[in-house]
């Protein structure tokens, strides 16, 4: 069994309620495997609030809608640029640590390349 927060939008501060889900997980890395612990996810949390309708946010998500709101996806403009790129390598690339970044060259690669740079691994303590 496993454990993962669930977050439950609300219409006042702090605007979610945080939801702690047990489910069945399913071992693996592909992306049928990491589909079934999105689908096991969603019945757990459905047998306590029946009424919902969760939305998985990621590049794995069941739907378009999830995949297109993924940090992989979902872009941001940065004006001094004039570019626009994925959050995901707007988060990767402005890290600062203890022996180097902001490694702001990986506003141009891929997502996937971005957060795979050795760098962010390498560079010791983020702070």
């Amino acid at each position: 069994m496993a454990n993962r927060p669930v977050y439950v939008p609300m219409t006042r501060a702090p605007f979610y309620q945080e939801w702690n889900v047990e489910f069945t997980y399913n071992a693996g890395f592909s992306t049928a495997q990491k589909q079934r612990n999105i689908e096991a996810i969603h019945s757990a949390f459905l047998k306590r609030k029946s009424d919902a309708v969760p939305l998985e946010i990621s590049s794995k998500s069941l739907t378009p809608l999830g995949v297109n709101l993924s940090a992989f996806n979902l872009k941001k403009h940065i004006d001094s640029l004039k570019i626009e790129i994925p959050v995901e390598n707007v988060y990767q690339g402005a890290k600062k640590f203890s022996r180097g970044g902001p490694y702001t060259d990986l506003y141009y690669l891929s997502p996937k390349e971005a957060k795979r740079d050795e760098r962010l691994s390498n560079s010791g303590a983020m702070r």
